[in-house]
């Protein structure tokens, strides 16, 4: 099934400026057939940069065991008790790797303009940059999930959305974690709460910490608590790629189409004079490098995601699985906020494209950070 493409550049007519950057890069021709594809394993040993011995070092089967946990705590349905379990359970991860984690209070907007506490957060952890502590990447994901389909929201096991991208998160920042890894600028490691309720994490977030970015605190001690955003890239959903319904029928395609790619996007009415368009083409450019099993493209129509609140403040893009408005938005993932959002529902070729999400990102924000592998 050819699945149509809508409001989509190729990497060879991605906006005036960025041809430069962007010309050349997509990979759909030289990838292999994602049907006939094995299980990705690591890179060669041949792996020279620090970006190749990253994208070398993750886990395939970890990524996937990180999916069936976080689907298994049955709901993480915002202010539910398997929502504060696996809560916890990120921090227990992210603290094994050896990170400091901290927790961001969710206060959503009430009338007369006050701001009223939940008694919910969302998870972070930070790499902190060995030269440029001042300056951070965001690389996250929702934690949350909702279904439609459960009215008292007991059943909300998300495995695609969104326990796929808290897994990719979780990986990225295993690999970065490592003793023989630094960084010049600081990555932070982001799990939104609350967004299937309208991205309430990441709103809070952008309102409370926009205005502290770059403040050193306590003055002189070369602690930044917010360093200065350079970009924010999320992931949301990265899984499922089985097209469009036939518009004939209505009948989506029960296995991953031969079409299935990665897709990358930005607001093209809001791309931070052009810094959107960048990070994304450098996202592409990591893809076609450490991730060549499916090919990556990019569109201009985010919506609906925790990069959105950044925009207007920072280069924004959003890593999924298929196009929001114009692929989720017309039919093109039936298990979307329903109870058949569950682990078993995916094969390993779609654990496979969310793996490629995973190395695409992981390349680029180790070349984006300067990332070092020590001696």
């Amino acid at each position: 099934m050819n699945r149509r493409r809508f409001g989509t550049w190729r990497a060879t007519a991605l906006l005036g400026a960025t041809l430069a950057l962007l010309t050349g890069l997509s990979a759909r021709a030289a990838a292999p057939e994602p049907g006939n594809a094995q299980a990705p394993g690591p890179v060669p040993p041949a792996a020279t940069t620090p970006a190749e011995v990253l994208v070398g070092r993750l886990d395939f089967d970890r990524f996937k065991d990180n999916v069936a946990r976080l689907a298994g705590f049955g709901t993480r349905y915002w202010r539910s008790d398997g929502n504060r379990r696996a809560r916890d359970w990120i921090q227990a991860e992210l603290e094994s790797f050896g990170y400091r984690v901290e927790r961001h209070p969710i206060r959503i907007q009430a009338p007369l303009d006050q701001l009223l506490p939940t008694g919910e957060d969302s998870v972070y952890a930070t790499k902190v940059g060995s030269t440029s502590p001042d300056r951070m990447y965001i690389v996250s994901a929702h934690m949350d999930s909702i279904n439609t389909q459960s009215p008292d929201h007991s059943f909300a096991p998300g495995a695609d959305d969104d326990a796929s991208g808290t897994s990719l998160i979780l990986e990225v920042a295993r690999v970065l974690a490592a003793a023989d890894v630094e960084t010049d600028i600081s990555v932070r490691f982001i799990l939104w709460n609350a967004e299937e309720i309208g991205l309430v994490g990441s709103r809070a977030y952008v309102r409370d910490r926009l205005g502290l970015q770059g403040i050193e605190d306590p003055p002189g001690s070369g602690s930044f608590p917010e360093p200065t955003w350079l970009g924010i890239i999320q992931h949301d959903m990265i899984l499922f790629d089985h097209g469009l319904p036939d518009p004939q029928t209505g009948v989506l395609s029960p296995t991953q189409i031969a079409a299935a790619d990665v897709d990358i996007e930005f607001d093209g009415s809001n791309t931070s004079m052009g810094g959107a368009i960048a990070l994304a083409g450098r996202l592409l450019e990591a893809n076609a490098r450490y991730a060549p099993l499916y090919p990556a493209e990019v569109g201009q129509f985010m919506c609906c995601t925790d990069s959105v609140p950044f925009a207007p403040f920072a280069p924004a893009v959003s890593v999924r699985e298929n196009k929001r408005r114009v692929e989720i938005g017309r039919g093109g993932n039936p298990n979307w906020h329903k109870n058949s959002d569950v682990f078993a529902t995916y094969s390993d070729a779609d654990f496979r494209l969310g793996f490629t999400a995973l190395q695409g990102t992981t390349g680029a924000i180790a070349e984006l950070a300067g990332a070092r592998i020590q001696q």
